[in-house]
């Protein structure tokens, strides 16, 4: 990638900053003149809503009427979950394991009849929503802080874990999964000792900090810094940021090619390759590490 691109790149994030900044603004004000940039967001919404998608690993997901969903704090049997969805508005998200056969979904805050989280099961999918209102994204003075606990058997191996959230911090703890896909706009991502083999993670202002196995990481930060610590060598890591750091931790391997895309970023690393400038060639060279800043540093670090 060149130069000109990475500009290109960077006038696009810019122009997303400043559009989310603005979703943030209206929503903390309320929007009291007029309805059109709410019409505008809760048709594509409603348009999402009733588009099937088809997710990188053949698995279809079609999301539910708002009258198919149960109120409140529930306990289900595991078995037959094979995907979870979690869609959130304020309030922290805590995704861990415990040694029952169930999944148990709680939260604990500012709770009312009408603020209960929603959930529903369907064609083994477990959809959690942050209330009956979740439509109205955009008058945040409505919604209060609601923490959300999901806890799954520790020997359940899901096949996608997803959640969306707006400022909520995210906290991923001893899950295995097939896929990981992580969004949010002001929140912190936090994963530990978690088993993915992809593992997508992005955040605006938040910081990234992932560990655990990982045979593909795509994350992308525009002013946080991002972690990464995987106990095998991934095939691929794809890391974008514009302020922020980029640091990556990985064990002694069979070799990679890293490439550094910068502006006014510096590259070291610790394991002993052919390095020209931004660019490393270790070993047999196979396994590949991208990473793309504006002003931030990228480290790869030899785990010990």
């Amino acid at each position: 990638m060149n130069k000109n691109l990475l500009i290109t790149k960077i006038v696009v994030y810019s122009i997303l900053v400043v559009f989310l900044l603005c979703i943030l603004i209206v929503g903390i004000r309320g929007y009291n003149y007029g309805h059109g940039l709410y019409d505008l967001i809760y048709y594509f919404d409603e348009y999402n809503r009733d588009y099937n998608y088809n997710y990188n690993h053949n698995h279809n997901h079609k999301y539910n009427s708002i009258t198919d969903y149960n109120e409140g704090n529930t306990s289900i049997p595991a078995d037959n979950i094979n995907n979870i969805y979690i869609e959130w508005t304020k309030g922290e998200i805590n995704v861990k394991t415990h040694d029952k056969n169930t999944i148990e979904i709680s939260e604990t805050g500012n709770i009312n009849e009408d603020s209960k989280l929603l959930y529903t099961v369907k064609n083994n999918d477990l959809h959690i929503i942050f209330h009956k209102r979740i439509k109205h994204y955009f008058n945040f003075r409505s919604f209060k802080d609601k923490t959300l606990t999901v806890k799954v058997p520790k020997d359940k191996h899901l096949f996608l874990l997803d959640i969306e959230t707006v400022s909520p911090t995210i906290n991923i703890k001893d899950i295995n999964t097939n896929a990981l896909d992580v969004e949010t706009v002001s929140g912190s991502i936090n994963v530990v000792n978690t088993n993915t083999n992809y593992c997508d993670v992005k955040t605006v202002s938040g910081k990234i900090d992932i560990n655990g196995a990982f045979n593909e990481i795509d994350s992308s930060n525009v002013s946080g810094k991002t972690n990464i610590y995987s106990t095998i060598c991934p095939k691929n890591i794809d890391a974008e940021s514009i302020s922020g750091s980029i640091i990556i931790n990985i064990p002694e391997n069979d070799g990679f090619t890293a490439d550094f895309e910068t502006i006014n970023g510096k590259f070291t690393s610790q394991f002993e390759g052919i390095t020209n400038k931004n660019k490393q060639i270790y070993k047999n060279g196979r396994n590949e590490i991208d990473a793309e800043t504006v002003s931030g540093s990228f480290t790869i670090n030899k785990i010990q």
